[in-house]
This record gives structure tokens, C-alpha cells and sequence, in this order.
């Protein structure tokens, strides 16, 4: 089972999966799989993108299985976090 996470967590697991921003808007974010053509639509509005929604957009379309995205999502968000509590790097 995908588990949720955050819409900028999302989009970067999907980057590091070969999907690149297809477009973008204060709502959205489109990205496109390079390798199949294969469109998610990433809510940007939402606080978390919940594991149902995940599987509906993951599940059958790509090859990106709940073990391997589950597993990418813990390191992007590790990485996300360290950077944030990284004291004095931030003006």
C-alpha cells in the first residue's frame, strides 16, 4: 500500500522515477513519464495526497511499485528535512 505524502514530496519521488513537469499552475502540477507517456496530476492544494489517490494514479499505469515509491518518498523527505533544520544556512 502507497503511503501518503506531501504533493512536493510526491513530485519529487516522481522526478527521481523518470517523470518530468509537463506544466504547472498555482493548482497543479502535471507530470509526464518519459519512459511511457503515462500523466499524473499532483494537487498541489492538498495537505497530504492520501494512499488511495496514490494507488489510483501508480498502481496500474506505471511501474513504480508501493515498495519502491514508499522507500523513495522516506529518502526525499529525510533529504527535505535535514536540509530545513540545517541551522544558519538560511539568511
Amino acid at each position: 500500500m502507497y503511503e501518503s505524502v506531501k504533493p512536493i514530496v510526491l513530485k519529487q519521488v516522481l522526478e527521481k522515477f523518470g517523470y518530468r513537469l509537463e506544466a504547472a499552475d498555482d493548482i497543479s502540477w502535471l507530470m509526464k513519464w518519459e519512459c511511457g507517456g503515462h500523466l499524473v496530476n499532483i494537487p498541489q492544494t492538498m495537505a497530504m495526497v492520501p494512499s488511495d489517490v496514490l494507488e489510483a494514479m501508480l498502481d496500474s499505469s506505471s511501474d513504480i511499485s508501493a515498495e519502491a515509491f514508499n522507500s523513495m518518498a522516506g529518502e526525499v523527505q529525510k533529504s527535505t528535512s535535514a536540509q530545513q533544520s540545517r541551522p544558519g544556512e538560511n539568511p
